[in-house]
């Protein structure tokens, strides 16, 4: 299992228990299946940049706050620590989804 998409998935799973929510009621606010919401939170399936968004969106968090990104960015020396941590793959990996997040805000003016 893919230790990022499990970090994903608890985030979501957090999340949505913080607020109360059931995972019909996440479901039905992110209009995806509850089943689906429920393989993304135990990282069963992988999850699409639009389902992730639509996610964001139910709980009232950034989609970078569900990858972590908003901590990481706010913290330079943090950045530094964070980065030591990950391996070169890692790193790309980030580095494609933040530009990938860049490259679909843009488009879809979001």
């Amino acid at each position: 299992m893919d230790r990022r998409l499990q970090r994903i998935g608890w985030n979501i799973r957090s999340l949505r228990e913080s607020k109360g929510y059931t995972i019909e009621y996440m479901a039905e606010l992110a209009k995806v299946s509850p089943t689906h919401i429920q393989r993304v939170e135990t990282s069963n399936k992988g999850v699409s940049l639009t389902c992730l968004y639509r996610i964001a969106d139910a709980l009232h968090v950034s989609l970078g706050y569900l990858i972590e990104l908003d901590s990481i960015t706010g913290n330079l020396e943090f950045n530094s620590e964070f980065q030591k941590r990950m391996d070169v793959e890692e790193l790309m990996f980030w580095e494609d989804v933040i530009i990938y997040c860049k490259q679909a805000v843009k488009k879809y003016n979001l």
